[in-house]
């Protein structure tokens, strides 16, 4: 009898487990459908943060490193530290990218992003395509 007992709070342990990782994947997919649904728009914020995401990739490695070697040497609390190092980080990566690597088209090529005239070339070309296509039933007046 004692082992039926012991099998079913093991079955109850599984089960409460299963349930609390399983609201936590819930709330994930949740939170990510909301994001879908209400934040899919255009908005330049977007544009300029969606081509700085390869750079900061690449950047943030180098910089956390760099400044983790002088951190650990302050005596400071490791949550001070942590903060430290992430607020800098972020605000050096910004620097960085916004400054060196968006205006030089060297830069951007070996951070994996278009060169800047490609870029203008390629918006003159979608508004003259979307212009056509826009106006391809109406005849020109004179």
């Amino acid at each position: 009898m004692g082992y039926y007992i012991q099998l079913g709070e093991r079955l109850a342990n599984v089960c409460i487990s299963l349930l609390i990782s399983s609201t936590g994947w819930f709330w994930v997919l949740s939170i990510i459908g909301y994001g879908k649904k209400y934040l899919n728009k255009k908005h330049h914020i977007l544009i300029y943060v969606n081509e700085a995401v390869y750079p900061f990739y690449f950047l943030h490695q180098t910089i956390i490193v760099i400044l983790a070697y002088y951190v650990v040497k302050v005596s400071d609390s490791i949550l001070s530290k942590y903060f430290f190092i992430v607020i800098v980080t972020f605000v050096l990566n910004m620097l960085i990218y916004h400054l060196m690597v968006r205006p030089n088209n060297l830069l951007r090529y070996l951070l994996g992003m278009t060169s800047q005239k490609k870029k203008i070339e390629d918006r003159q070309v979608k508004s003259t395509v979307s212009a056509q296509v826009l106006y391809k039933d109406v005849e020109p007046t004179i």
